[in-house]
């Protein structure tokens, strides 16, 4: 890994927990204290790779690859729930983004 890529990265997986707990979160309840079953319910992505340009990560969670925009934005699916895919690497030109899969 390049210098500072994986410190990005760690980042970006502690966003993408946060928001996992935040979007399951009614906004009518009020805040209260994380619990044991909060821990549980937070999906940590895995495999993450940030593109060269830096403008873009791509992750995996439940199977899936997602890529999402690192300036903000909606995450977006990649690849179908089946099979399952994996590692997902950038090209050299950052345009292309290569996974395996079943």
């Amino acid at each position: 890994m390049r210098p500072g890529t994986r410190a990005a990265a760690l980042v970006a997986s502690w966003a993408f927990a946060g928001l996992s707990l935040a979007a399951e979160a009614p906004a009518s309840q009020a805040p209260r204290k994380l619990g044991l079953e909060d821990i549980e319910a937070v999906k940590s992505p895995s495999s993450v790779a940030i593109s060269r340009d830096g403008r873009q990560v791509a992750y995996v969670l439940d199977k899936q690859i997602f890529v999402v925009p690192v300036a903000g934005g909606a995450p977006r699916v990649v690849t179908a729930a089946v099979p399952s895919a994996w590692s997902p690497r950038w090209s050299r030109d950052g345009l292309t983004l290569y996974f395996l899969s079943d």
